[in-house]
């Protein structure tokens, strides 16, 4: 029976000029990275090209102002619309694998 692997990606989502999730999600990546049967990944948020949030208000004020079930059609919405690509980083050539 061929052996399969557990592939997880630590999400390091911060992309603040201060972000202090970044030890801690190395951290992690490390801990995880150990164990033979799991392929661990890093995924850094600021090595992706995302479009900005182009809202005035967060997403949490939002669902709080305007109600749960508009934040949750906004949200479905920015989703079909989004244009995302992939970071400009050797990992993209196994991600497909």
């Amino acid at each position: 029976m061929a052996e399969t692997n557990v592939r997880i990606g630590v999400i390091l989502a911060s992309v603040r000029e201060s972000r202090r999730g970044e030890a801690f999600a190395r951290w992690i990546h490390g801990l995880v990275a150990e164990r033979p049967e799991v392929e661990a990944e890093l995924l850094d948020l600021r090595e992706w090209t995302l479009p900005p949030y182009a809202h005035k208000d967060s997403p949490v004020l939002a669902e709080k102002t305007r109600g749960a079930s508009s934040a949750a059609g906004r949200t479905r919405s920015l989703r079909s619309t989004a244009s995302w690509s992939s970071p400009p980083s050797t990992t993209t050539a196994t991600r497909g694998s």
